[in-house]
């Protein structure tokens, strides 16, 4: 679901809490998901730097 929701918009990238919300999943499965995309080296993960904020994750697809 994670997969095919990244494709439909391939030049995006979103937050962690994004996907959580946008496919109506636990954060445990958004998770899991996204370390299985990461090692299969379908999705990127981008490490941004916000004011005031501890670094977050941004994923895209590649």
């Amino acid at each position: 679901m994670l997969l095919r929701f990244l494709q439909a918009s391939p030049k995006r990238s979103y937050y962690h809490s994004e996907l959580v919300l946008a496919l109506g999943r636990s954060k445990g499965e958004v998770d899991w998901a996204l370390v299985y995309l990461k090692e299969s080296q379908l999705v990127k993960a981008v490490v941004v730097e916000l004011p005031g904020r501890k670094p977050v994750m941004r994923y895209e697809l590649l």
